[in-house]
């Protein structure tokens, strides 16, 4: 978790910055009347977050908590456009161990042509 001094909440609410992650977000791209809020007409991009975790606990401003003391780990499932990507943290577009096999075998090609295979087996440094 992390602390935040009570001057920080008092210069930007909770409320503010999801305002900025949302509809505030929209409209710096110029797309608030596609993007940014649950609105009849526009792209529905929701979350759904699991509130049971110990960083909810207990549970009182939920939007402060989220803000606060929520994480990537939280989301269970991800609606983009009206389609479902992540149900109960699985990709459903995607097949995630074909992609980390894959980014794995291109980090491994990258390593080797950049010289830098010993970097990977060096002795651990405490000093």
């Amino acid at each position: 978790m992390v602390a935040i001094s009570s001057t920080f909440s008092a210069v930007m609410t909770a409320e503010k910055v999801l305002e900025m992650a949302t509809i505030d977000g929209a409209k710096a791209l110029g797309l608030e009347g596609e993007i940014g809020s649950l609105e009849p007409g526009k792209k529905a991009d929701i979350i759904l977050i699991d509130l049971t975790g110990l960083n909810y606990t207990p549970l009182n401003r939920v939007v402060s908590q989220l803000i606060y003391c929520g994480n990537s780990k939280d989301v269970k499932t991800v609606i983009v456009n009206g389609r479902v990507v992540m149900e109960n943290r699985q990709l459903t577009t995607v097949n995630e161990e074909e992609i980390k096999r894959r980014t794995q075998k291109a980090a491994d090609r990258l390593i080797k042509r950049a010289g830098t295979e010993s970097v990977r087996s060096q002795p651990w440094r405490h000093t």
